[in-house]
Order: C-alpha cells, then structure tokens, then sequence
C-alpha cells in the first residue's frame, strides 16, 4: 500500500460561525465510560442555540412473585440510585463544553426494553443527533441499536464510540476523517460535517484506488490500453480533483476550519479496501471516521457486488459496515444519513 499525502492549510480570523440550524440532540448513557466518551466527543460538536436530552433507560425488573426474584430487584434499585448520578455526569461535560443550562435536560426511563425505549424517545425528541457508547457484552445490543436507528430515521446522525477513554488526536479540535470518491453518498456526508466542524477542527480525506488487474495477453489479444504507470498518475490526477472538491464543500460553511489534508492510498486487486482505509485512518491518528450511510440513487442489489471495493457505497456495504458495527477497530464513528 502506497500513500500520498497532500495538504494545504486553510487559516481563517475571527470566530468560526455557520448558518445551519440548532441542532436537537440525545445522549445516551448506560452508565458506562464509552457514553461518557461519546458525549465528550459530541460536546466539542455543539455551537450556541444547540440543545441536547440526557437519557437513560434503566431496564424493569420482572414480576417479583418468587423468592429468587429478590436479588434482581435488589440491583434494579441499585441500578436506578446511580441513574441519576450517571446523567448528571454527562450533563456535566455539556456544561463545561459551554452549553447554557437551559439547554441541557436530563431523564431517566424504567422500561421493558431499553433499545426500543432510545428509538422512541430520540423520534419523540425530534433529535436528530445521537451519541452511543459501544462497549464488552453490550456490543451486540448497541450494534443492533446503531443499525435500527439508522434504518429509523433517514436523516440521524449517529455517533457510536467504543472507547472507555478518549482523548483527542490533536491539542485543540477534533479530527475527522472521511472517505471520499465524489458519489452521492461521500458527498452527503462531507456537506453534513461541513455544519458541524469550527476553525480548530481538520479533516483528512481520503481517496482509495484499486488498480485493475493485469489483462493475459493472449494470441488474438491487443495491447492493454493504459500501462500501470499511467493509470496510477490518472488516479493521482483523479485524487487532487477530488481533494479540491472536498475542500470547497467543507470551506462553504461560511467559516472553514483549520486545515484539509488528502490523503491517496493504492490498494492492490484482491485485497480488503475497508481494512486498508481503517489503517490509514487510525495510523495517521483520527478522532472520528465519518461514514456516509445513505445510498446511491437508481443502484440496486443486482448492481453492489459490481460496486464491492470501489467506491464509499461498496466499501460501506462490504468491510468497512462491518467492522465498525462489531467493533473491529477501537476508534470513534459518525454515521450520517
């Protein structure tokens, strides 16, 4: 795997603002460190006039018509004791991140079942920004929760962190990191973060090429119709287009932010290209991987195994869900529809 990296620094005065609406917020909590983590991250999203619910769903007890049913009631009120506790913490992390007070409210639930509990509460809310920690045994029900949410709401953005402990990749800001091919789907994506990053924040973009394979030259065939040199500098050519292009949808915030970097990764034919941007993600230090979830318009199952490895869509529909949903890689994540 070769990569290129290409950067020019964009330095704006004054303070960062944007024209986007107040954002409506949830942050999910479950008592875990990965929540507060979440929410640290989300914090550092919010701007002035956003508003943000502190939920939490404490799981009811069963019927305690037996004996047996006592120690689970004993840690049911437990449970529900540091509910509160758990939800003032966060709260508190939105509170020095510089949200009024007004701004933050804070509920806990007893329900049947918590997943169903978030889904409804974040449609009652009208949010449309959530933040889940994703944590040990409960992988799997956060991975079915992350997964319904989307399917739910086709506008959520969805910040899932599997991380007990997080701390930035850079002093000041965050970093993100996006894969962008210039398809609908990349595109979303990248007009959707332009709301949220702020002059401290930086954006690597990253561009993946596959170069075909080599076609056997048999007896009735011609010669190939482009060498591998001049395939590799037409996508190196394809890369700064799409480097430009990003900058500009990200710049168009009335605002801009720090700094873009592109970065360009060759990835050899037969080879997992979701793993390969994950790699590069994480070894050039990222805060959140922006993952573009909306599909392409006009492209169906017939047509995504052709996609596989090639663009945002097939990445995402290949290695790249996947990993991140089971908590392959222990790094933050922005979906966005």
């Amino acid at each position: 795997m070769r990569a290129v990296r290409l950067w020019r620094p964009l330095n704006f005065a004054g303070r960062w603002s944007s024209t986007r609406p107040a954002i409506s917020a949830v942050a999910c909590v479950d008592g875990e460190p990965q929540s507060v983590a979440a929410a640290q991250i989300m914090a550092r999203m919010f701007q002035t006039g956003d508003s943000v619910w502190v939920y939490r769903a404490v799981k009811a007890p069963q019927d305690a018509a037996f004996p047996e049913q006592a120690n689970a009631n004993a840690k049911h009120l437990a449970e529900e004791a540091n509910a509160q506790k758990s939800l003032d913490s966060v709260a508190e992390v939105f509170r020095q991140a510089g949200l009024e007070p007004g701004a933050i409210q804070t509920q806990v639930q007893t329900v049947m079942s918590p997943g169903a509990a978030v889904t409804s509460f974040v449609g009652k809310a009208n949010a449309h920004f959530v933040s889940l920690g994703s944590h040990g045994p409960g992988r799997i029900l956060h991975k079915s929760l992350a997964s319904y949410l989307m399917q739910s709401y086709s506008d959520i953005r969805l910040l899932v962190c599997p991380q007990a402990e997080w701390r930035p990749a850079q002093d000041v800001g965050l970093k993100y990191t996006v894969v962008y091919d210039g398809c609908s789907t990349s595109r979303h994506a990248l007009e959707v973060l332009a709301n949220h990053i702020g002059s401290k924040d930086t954006v690597e973009i990253l561009h993946a090429h596959v170069p075909p394979p080599p076609v056997p030259r048999g007896k009735f065939r011609g010669a190939p119709s482009s060498t591998a040199e001049e395939d590799a500098q037409q996508a190196q050519l394809q890369a700064r287009s799409l480097f430009q292009e990003a900058e500009e949808i990200l710049s168009g915030n009335g605002g801009g932010i720090k700094q873009v970097i592109g970065t360009h990764i060759e990835v050899q034919s037969g080879h997992l290209l979701g793993e390969r941007l994950l790699d590069t993600a994480i070894k050039n230090g990222c805060d959140v991987l922006v993952a573009g979830t909306k599909c392409m318009p006009g492209i169906g199952s017939l047509f995504e195994p052709l996609l596989k490895g090639r663009t945002v869509l097939g990445v995402l529909k290949s290695s790249l869900t996947t990993h991140l949903l089971n908590n392959a890689v222990d790094i933050p994540v922005l979906y966005i529809n």
